[in-house]
């Protein structure tokens, strides 16, 4: 069944905001040199005072960065922030996106304390951290909100940041290669980041050439080139999705911006070379260009056989699985629990559950009315935030993100368990980076709730499962998947 179809503008519209919010949170992420645990560089190593930066994506100037370093406050602590702003087109209207993290570190650059700010023309998110040894103490403001948790770590957390000026320590001869453990605020967890020497270069910048050391920095499924100077100065940084920082002084950093309308949605589609019938009952596809190590490619609609995926179309179950809500088995309780931006057991959010379902305790129907209600009535809008589902409750708008966190904290809080799924979506003649809900009926069933399709249509493809921190991983995607059609069967094609 397909609830209510809406093409091309609105589709474009419901699913535009997930490249924009890899993109964000790449710049956020990804020019953020992290902070070593060890011990601090030495003082002739140590830029002090403040850099600005230019920030490109294909060429096109989007944004700037300004980061400083002041030292020898009390204690020995050291106080570090940078501010990023992001100004661009997406479907003729101006956006802009801005970050903050300001830290106190100790001496031997050991976190203290942080506060992120993530703003956005639509979305406002903010958290403050306190350290106490391996524990975190946060509180996190969004949708008018604050929400208190504690995070234990196995280790002492130390934050992304500075890592030019530690590793300019040390011997930067080609082919060295350190391993570094790190906290990440955006997405409160602890990765490890190796870090390769690769060798001198000549590198131009705004103010002339400069020789500057290649640093290739692996982290999660990306890798970022930074080069730096002898004194851990950055002079230039390339990541993941095309976008480029370069030191720049004030008056270039802030101006420049490219007038055309840089389209994240087509920049990073994939071609195809026809199209996925919505109804079409099983499609076999190659993929290709890029090492798919770490994905889970294999769920109850997909069965991966390197380098062959195939989809089938799903189909709901005659007869209740389980009344609700779901009790019972353990492996399903993670996708009832509420997490930090899915807040099922707010008031607001139970409360318009219930309202949307009723007395209804058939899984099938409540999942349906949910989809119906959130398809209905939260306006598709091309929205670039940290999907909040409380915040999207109180706008009604957004993209697929909005729509996914809104869904899933709905239908758990009435019982169904549902997890967020990423991935692709197939849209005419091109697959397109994609977020939706899967609701277990027995199997895991997709639905797509931006789109209106229940259950979603065949031409989903899933990577992994999880919040934003998972969905990021998908960058090592963008701009080197290939996928090709091998098999179509269209018989359950209208």
């Amino acid at each position: 069944m397909r609830v209510k179809r809406r093409i091309h503008h609105p589709i474009r519209i419901g699913i535009a905001g997930f490249g924009l919010v890899i993109l964000a949170i790449a710049i956020a992420r990804y020019h953020r040199p992290p902070v070593t645990p060890l011990s601090p560089p030495s003082p002739a190593a140590r830029p002090g005072g403040q850099t600005w930066f230019g920030i490109y994506y294909k060429g096109h100037k989007i944004g700037y960065t300004l980061r400083k370093i002041e030292q020898n406050l009390p204690g020995g602590n050291v106080y570090l922030t940078d501010r990023s702003r992001l100004l661009f087109q997406l479907q003729g209207e101006r956006r802009r996106i801005e970050t903050r993290l300001d830290a106190v570190l100790g001496p031997a650059f050991t976190l203290r304390h942080f506060v992120f700010r993530f703003h956005s023309h639509s979305a406002r998110y903010e958290m403050e951290g306190e350290v106490f040894g391996r524990r975190i103490d946060l509180e996190i403001s969004s949708a008018g909100e604050i929400r208190r948790e504690r995070i234990h770590l196995s280790k002492e957390p130390v934050l992304l940041w500075n890592l030019a000026p530690y590793v300019a320590t040390r011997d930067l001869s080609a082919g060295k290669r350190y391993t570094f453990s790190l906290f990440d605020p955006l997405v409160l967890g602890t990765s490890e980041i190796t870090v390769s020497v690769v060798g001198k270069e000549m590198i131009r910048t705004p103010q002339g050439s400069m020789a500057a050391t290649r640093l290739d920095i692996s982290y999660e499924k990306a890798t970022v080139s930074s080069w730096i100077t002898a004194e851990g100065g950055i002079v230039r940084e390339e990541s993941p999705l095309g976008i480029v920082m370069v030191r720049e002084d004030e008056a270039h950093a802030r101006t420049g911006f490219s007038t055309e309308s840089v389209d994240l949605l087509l920049e990073t589609s994939v071609p195809l070379s026809r199209p996925i019938p919505d109804d079409g009952e099983r499609v076999v596809l190659r993929l290709g260009g890029v090492s798919l190590e770490g994905f889970t490619l294999t769920d109850d609609r997909q069965r991966w056989a390197p380098p062959f995926l195939t989809l089938v179309r799903q189909h709901l179950p005659a007869t209740p699985p389980y009344l609700l809500p779901a009790t019972g088995d353990e492996k399903l309780a993670p996708f009832l629990a509420e997490e930090r931006l899915v807040q099922v057991r707010h008031p607001k959010i139970v409360a318009r559950a219930r309202e949307i379902v009723g007395t209804d305790r058939d899984p099938r129907h409540a999942a349906r009315r949910l989809l119906e209600w959130v398809f209905r009535h939260v306006e598709k809008s091309s929205t670039v935030s940290v999907p909040s589902a409380l915040e999207v409750l109180e706008n009604l708008e957004g993209d697929c993100n909005e729509h996914t966190v809104l869904y899933t904290a709905l239908a758990r809080a009435v019982g169904i368990p549902t997890r967020i799924d990423v991935g692709m979506v197939a849209i005419g003649k091109k697959l397109f980076y994609h977020a939706w809900p899967s609701v277990h009926l027995g199997e895991w069933i997709a639905v797509d709730p931006t789109l209106g399709q229940f259950p979603a249509s065949l031409g989903h493809i899933r990577f992994l499962s999880g919040s934003l921190a998972q969905q990021t991983e998908i960058m090592k995607l963008v701009g080197r998947l290939e996928v090709e059609i091998v098999g179509l069967d269209t018989r359950g094609e209208e």
